[in-house]
């Protein structure tokens, strides 16, 4: 859950921001736009950082 909140950080961008002011905003709409393609790469830059620190514990 850690990795997945991480990577909506590092992702956000204005136009999330513009979109969660909005009023009315569908739900859906806004869940599919915070997981977006640079939702998708900044998931996959946490994921490899977590899997790294994993890799040094061991």
């Amino acid at each position: 859950m850690l990795c997945h909140e991480w990577a909506h950080a590092l992702a956000w961008n204005f136009s999330l921001d513009r979109l969660a002011k909005t009023p009315g905003i569908n739900p859906v709409e806004f869940d599919r736009a915070c997981h977006d393609e640079a939702w998708g790469c900044a998931y996959s830059r946490v994921w490899r950082a977590y899997l790294d620190v994993i890799r040094q514990a061991a």
